[in-house]
């Protein structure tokens, strides 16, 4: 089953089920362009085996962003660059869908001062990240075209598809979830007013893509935090998904909160079908969207069972790719059974997520240089090279974006 191949509603196939999720990259320089870092680590990935690839984070708007580092669509820049990343990710015939996000209140104080959110809610962590102020319905709309424009760029450069992120904490989370969302406009209160910009923009992004373009979802199925989004909001989500030609959901948990999404403090453990199987055979009751699960899952076995039981369509991986960017050819030839475990030394709780998080970045731009993997690498000096790294990049960013500026009437 995990070899067989599989067709997406758009018509889009792959030649397996193995996805190779999305991964913090932070590879992009402060004009926030692809460049040949991109290019290069996406071919080691297609390399690899894969049927379908999720780069990490695009970001639609270059003053909030995930990490310092991502890249951006705005503008009408950089789209040579977008084309050679494509080019790569695509030529060893594995299909590359682009993560399209706006990180709202997750935005770092590293890369911006000021976010933006539904409502003025911080987040408990506040110290790392931007001060948020509630979202204007000006901005709102806007938003949603921008993500709409950055589809369409998307496609031009030779993209397979784009995935909506509406996940693990970032701006559409954000709305989804009441812990966040406190709006007594069309935007906040019920269920449907809360995902109603998440509703608009997969259906304007349909509107601006041709009908063989993918278009996902990632969603998250509970915040696992008190007051956040729950399971059952979640299935409500997905039925309104439904007839709007999303080509697939992909499922996760958790946000910067809570960190579900990194196997860290998560209530129900790690076990051998990962953290979301059984909030996935939820979804698949009340809805026929594809599905893709990521999230802890490791044995070649517990992925075809859960592929064989109709749980799922596709199994996703993150952080083994990190070191083991050949694990989808090596499962498939059989000469592996999973993804390797790998001891990391983490910083102490309750930075435990973060850091290993910016310890698969490091592993990840050591791909990207051409360089192997360093798997015995303490995560402080990855940390340490994060930080070294991050030094100056929010003023020459602002540098320049003060020589091009930025406005929604150039898209």
């Amino acid at each position: 089953m995990l070899a067989s191949g599989f067709k997406f509603p758009c018509g889009l196939s792959v030649r397996n089920r193995i996805v190779k999720a999305s991964m913090t990259e932070c590879l992009a320089g402060p004009d926030g362009h692809a460049n040949e870092l991109h290019s290069r680590l996406y071919d080691t990935f297609a390399e690899g085996g894969a049927g379908l690839m999720l780069t990490s984070n695009v970001l639609i708007d270059s003053r909030y962003l995930e990490a310092p580092g991502n890249v951006v669509i705005e503008n009408g820049r950089g789209l040579p660059q977008l084309v050679r990343w494509a080019a790569a990710a695509t030529s060893r015939g594995t299909a590359v869908i682009m993560q399209l996000n706006h990180a709202g209140r997750q935005t770092p104080r590293s890369a911006a001062r000021e976010s933006v959110a539904p409502s003025a809610v911080p987040l408990t962590a506040g110290k790392f990240f931007s001060t948020p102020r509630e979202i204007t319905e000006k901005e709102i709309l806007e938003t949603i075209e921008r993500f709409a424009y950055a589809a369409e760029i998307a496609e031009r450069a030779g993209f397979s598809g784009v995935e909506v992120h509406a996940a693990h904490g970032y701006l559409f989370s954000q709305f989804l979830s009441p812990r966040v969302n406190r709006r007594a406009d069309q935007w906040g209160g019920s269920i449907e007013n809360r995902a109603r910009i998440l509703i608009r923009t997969v259906t304007r992004i349909r509107e601006m893509v041709s009908s063989g373009f993918a278009v996902g979802v990632k969603l998250n199925v509970d915040d696992f935090i008190k007051g956040g989004l729950t399971p059952d909001d979640s299935l409500e989500v997905a039925k309104m998904l439904s007839p709007l030609g999303v080509d697939f959901i992909e499922v996760g948990g958790g946000t910067h909160e809570y960190a579900a999404a990194f196997e860290l403090g998560y209530a129900g453990g790690v076990g051998a079908e990962g953290l979301y199987a059984d909030y996935a055979r939820k979804l698949r009751q009340v809805t026929s969207i594809p599905l893709i699960l990521t999230g802890g899952l490791r044995a070649r076995a517990s992925m075809e069972r859960l592929l064989s039981s109709g749980a799922c369509d596709l199994v996703g991986m993150a952080r083994p790719f990190a070191i083991e960017p050949d694990l989808p050819l090596r499962m498939l030839r059989g000469e592996a059974e999973g993804a390797r475990k790998v001891d990391i030394k983490l910083l102490p709780a309750p930075r435990a997520a973060f850091s290993e998080l910016i310890w698969a970045r490091a592993q990840i731009r050591r791909l990207a240089m051409g360089l192997k993997p360093k798997p015995g690498m303490s995560a402080k000096w990855a940390v340490l090279g994060m930080l070294w790294r991050d030094r100056g990049f929010a003023k020459r960013q602002r540098a320049i974006k003060r020589r091009q500026g930025a406005s929604l009437a150039k898209f």
